[in-house]
């Protein structure tokens, strides 16, 4: 039961965030509200191995289709991300709110670099790439080391884009991680009831 509200969490933070994309830009802001979910269960000790890659698979699938993305993309990069977070043996759950933002950043940047990686293997090249000046603060970071240089333009862009992505996704991870852990703990209330139970009648 709690898989199938994982997944419906998921789904309605993709429609809100669609929903609200479309009166209000939030680009470059537009945070990726499944990465959280997915790296709590990553460093959650009480998610077994195959159901944590089940959920982020699924949960990829999603954004691959209300994001539009190539098929197999998000998942890809959400299944990666929950084996690496739980390789890593962090106990995410047990440190504070300025913790989980930082490491949601971290990680969140990570992703995004491997989507970029992933897209520039698999994809073709643009037929007539679009040529630009640095732009921004860190447009402007780089022209006092490059000059105006429009080869610097479009990875100066690309690394904006992430970095701000990956600052609205950690702050947003805080009240995502709350919300998947009281998924969680509220699942295995009936089983500690029931384990007391049996304990009183068969002692």
């Amino acid at each position: 039961m709690k898989n199938v509200v994982h997944l419906l969490f998921g789904l309605a933070l993709l429609i809100a965030q669609a929903s609200i994309a479309s009166f209000i830009p939030l680009h470059p802001f537009a945070p990726c509200l499944l990465l959280p979910i997915v790296i709590y269960l990553g460093v959650d000790p009480d998610v077994e191995l195959l159901r944590g890659v089940a959920l982020a698979f699924v949960l990829g699938y999603f954004g691959d289709e209300i994001a539009a993305v190539p098929t197999g993309l998000t998942t890809f990069v959400l299944v990666a991300t929950f084996l690496a977070t739980r390789g890593a043996g962090i106990r995410l759950v047990l440190r504070g709110a300025p913790f989980q933002i930082g490491l949601t950043f971290a990680v969140s940047i990570v992703a995004s670099g491997t989507m970029l990686a992933l897209r520039a293997i698999f994809q073709p090249p643009e037929a007539f790439p679009l040529l630009m000046p640095p732009a921004g603060v860190l447009g402007a970071i780089a022209a006092l080391f490059v000059g105006e240089s429009t080869r610097f333009g479009n990875p100066v862009a690309l690394a904006s884009t992430m970095i701000a992505s990956g600052l609205a996704t950690g702050l947003s991870a805080p009240l995502v991680f709350a919300v998947v852990r009281r998924i969680e703990r509220i699942s295995q209330r009936p089983r500690r009831s029931a384990s007391t139970t049996d304990t009183v009648v068969n002692p």
